[in-house]
């Protein structure tokens, strides 16, 4: 078959679907991706045949606006902003979108795609699967984090906040699916999507840890297949899998570190988060290796070596070497992190972060606090959590119950089970 892969977002947002494009390709399959500005080169370095869509989000996220606006939690302003973002490249998007899934059997998408996916197929039969990194289906059991971080009382007030998720992200893409539909020649509005996600009227699976994320008792018949496993060939084609080999020497010369990375997370004050760093390394004596992110902090050793700054590098690598890790929440993060077997301290800002904080307080493998709280005081008193024997403990025990997942795999031996539609054009 040919696939078509959608992919929109950072570079650990390209990662999961990248993934399962090197998979698809590994079952003798011709897949094209469509990944933006920022992460074409990634997948063209791969070997795969790339459409490009024209928005920089990296450039978009490291602006002001946008960071103050995740700094804040603010993600009905950030929405906004990227909403706008969007429209101003409208078009092209559009039509990037389009030749990308030209002569594809299958189109295969993630929850940012799924608007345009939904309007190309609905009007050309050709058949559709969806990967999540996180969970989007309404549940009374847990408030919807995209609406608010705080716990609500009643099952009620919970599953309301999911209603309130699914009316917004809607509107959102609404006017982006009705276009779509208008230039591919539809006449009829854009179905309700989220009555066909429910109805899995498409192969849809949550490429989570299910030893993370126990389903919900009021859910759908909704696979969750495991967590994704990005293969050693994709990280050795990014140059991630060889380790610096400064980074390699300061892992040898010590006692475990606790690991430290917000990610795309902004850090506006570099120079105040490292003293914080080191004031947390010196209060409970221990080593702390910083991965800078996208921020500005200079690689290196500080604090007489106690410290490390290094750029990327392979998590599975490093992190089972490492007694702790303190990070942002995001899904991949959260997954590597546990898999590793270590505790975590997740420092939230909103959306699915929120959600993993909860999960790893949860299964008992660390804490979570809200990273606009975080000082040395705060990020002391969380680490000392996460530093305690019986949470060490219970992350060894999560990793285990992770170790044969390979949700990617289960996610392919899955669509390629789809057959192209019989019928074309309605």
């Amino acid at each position: 078959m040919r696939i078509a892969v959608l992919t929109f977002g950072t570079r650990g947002d390209l990662q999961p679907p990248l993934a399962i494009a090197d998979g698809l390709r590994s079952r003798g399959h011709d897949v094209v991706v469509a990944a933006n500005t920022n992460n074409v080169e990634p997948s063209r370095r791969v070997g795969f045949e790339t459409v490009e869509l024209p928005v920089d989000l990296l450039k978009f996220l490291s602006s002001g606006a946008a960071q103050q606006s995740l700094v804040a939690g603010n993600t009905v302003r950030f929405t906004r902003a990227l909403a706008k973002l969007e429209a101003e490249h409208a078009e092209a998007l559009d039509e990037a979108h389009i030749r990308a899934c030209d002569g594809a059997d299958l189109i295969v998408t993630g929850p940012l795609s799924l608007g345009r996916a939904l309007a190309i197929t609905g009007r050309s039969g050709q058949q559709l699967a969806m990967h999540l990194p996180f969970p989007i289906d309404r549940t009374a059991e847990y408030a919807s984090p995209f609406v608010t971080g705080r716990h609500l009382p009643t099952g009620a007030l919970r599953l309301a906040t999911h209603l309130v998720f699914e009316q917004a992200y809607a509107a959102t893409g609404r006017a982006t699916a009705q276009r779509m539909r208008r230039r591919l020649g539809a006449t009829r509005p854009a179905p309700d999507l989220w009555k066909l996600v429910r109805a899995n009227a498409f192969p849809i699976e949550l490429l989570v840890s299910p030893a993370l994320f126990g389903r919900p008792g009021d859910w759908p018949d909704r696979t969750i297949s495991g967590m994704a496993v990005v293969p050693p060939g994709l990280r050795a084609a990014w140059g991630e899998q060889a380790l610096d080999p400064e980074l390699e020497q300061w892992l040898d010369e010590g006692e475990p570190p606790v690991f430290v990375s917000f990610g795309g997370m902004p850090v506006l004050d570099p120079a105040g988060c490292l003293a914080m760093i080191e004031e947390v390394a010196r209060r409970h004596g221990v080593r702390m290796l910083l991965g800078a992110g996208w921020s500005t902090f200079e690689a290196g050793p500080r604090a007489g070596r106690t410290v490390l700054v290094t750029g990327s590098f392979d998590h599975s690598r490093v992190l089972p070497r490492c007694r702790a890790a303190v990070h942002h929440g995001g899904s991949g993060t959260t997954h590597a992190v546990a898999r590793a077997g270590i505790p975590a301290v997740v420092a939230h800002l909103s959306a699915d972060q929120i959600l993993w904080g909860q999960r790893v307080v949860r299964t008992g493998t660390g804490t979570a606090l809200p990273y606009r709280t975080l000082s040395a005081d705060t990020l002391s008193s969380a680490l000392a959590v996460a530093l305690r024997p019986e949470t060490g403990e219970r992350a060894t025990e999560l990793a285990a119950a992770m170790a044969t997942e390979d949700g990617v795999a289960h996610f392919c031996d899955t669509v390629t089970g789809v057959r192209p539609a019989a019928t074309r054009g309605r």
